[in-house]
């Protein structure tokens, strides 16, 4: 477990984790608003970056609460499995909306 998961517990870890990602998704959707929001929409994500070092450990932790020690490791695999499929559609889907035609006022 990272040192943040193991100063605090489980429900101050998961209420940080949320809390942060949520500021950094608040800050992308603020950037998003104006042609000069790039450095806006980059804070966000360094927030949500950061997040990651919190919440990667966080899944076994929350898989052993919510879930009997028989179902602990198909509970993380499919967390792990989910966040890399959610992953590989958010680069797809862009450049899927965005195409090679599209011209700055369509975008």
């Amino acid at each position: 477990m990272s040192v943040v998961t193991r100063r605090l517990n489980l429900r101050a870890n998961l209420c940080l984790t949320t809390a942060v990602l949520s500021c950094g998704y608040l800050l992308t959707a603020l950037g998003m608003l104006t042609r000069r929001g790039f450095p806006i929409i980059v804070a966000g994500q360094l927030f949500e970056g950061f997040v990651n070092i919190i919440s990667w450990p966080l899944v076994p932790a929350v898989a052993a609460v919510w879930f009997p020690s028989t179902q602990v490791a198909v509970a993380v695999a499919v967390q792990v499995m989910a966040r890399g499929a959610g992953e590989a559609f958010g680069c797809v889907l862009p450049s899927n909306i965005v195409n090679v035609k599209s011209t700055v006022e369509q975008v």
